[in-house]
């Protein structure tokens, strides 16, 4: 039990600072570097996939470079997805108040794709990233 709940935990900080890397809410140098990574693309479907991809990519390298399972990155995917939405509504004014609920929505959702992806992969290849080596 110790270790699922240390899993949720390792997982819901991971995104947390994996979601304020790629999409950061705050002003500051960060956000200016990241608006200039958005920058050239032509509308929000661009950004969506974009965002898609390396939340996916992201859940993938947590479930195959750790022992955290898809349950437990999906449980702390959620439990940070809840606590930064509080976060950003109660302590930050937003002039758009549905950008973060989708944005980080959507990163959520790529992010247990990837996980999906990895536990496939792990499951074919016979690498089970959740097994404990001694």
């Amino acid at each position: 039990m110790v270790d699922k709940v240390r899993e949720i935990a390792a997982s819901a900080v991971l995104l947390s600072i994996a979601g304020y890397a790629v999409w950061p809410w705050g002003g500051g140098p960060w956000r200016q570097v990241m608006l200039r990574v958005y920058e050239p693309l032509n509308g929000d479907l661009e950004v969506a996939v974009l965002l898609l991809a390396v939340s996916a990519a992201i859940g993938f390298g947590i479930v195959m470079g750790s022992r955290i399972r898809l349950s437990d990155l999906a449980t702390g995917g959620v439990l940070a997805y809840v606590f930064w939405m509080a976060v950003l509504f109660l302590a930050v004014s937003l002039h758009e108040p549905l950008l973060p609920i989708i944005t980080y929505g959507l990163m959520l959702v790529g992010a247990l794709f990837g996980g999906v992806i990895a536990t496939v992969v792990g499951n074919r290849t016979g690498v089970d990233p959740t097994t404990k080596s001694s």
